[in-house]
């Protein structure tokens, strides 16, 4: 089997999130490292 096949074969997606959302601390840590609101997502 080729490498091109395996990659074909292999392929993995994200699941559909309706409302994503950032991990708990994800945006005081951007805080804290600098980042200005305007740059936070």
């Amino acid at each position: 089997m080729s490498v091109l096949q395996n990659r074909q074969q292999c392929r993995v997606v994200a699941p559909w999130v309706q409302v994503p959302q950032w991990p708990q601390g994800y945006i005081e840590v951007l805080r804290e490292a600098g980042a200005q609101e305007k740059t936070i997502p």
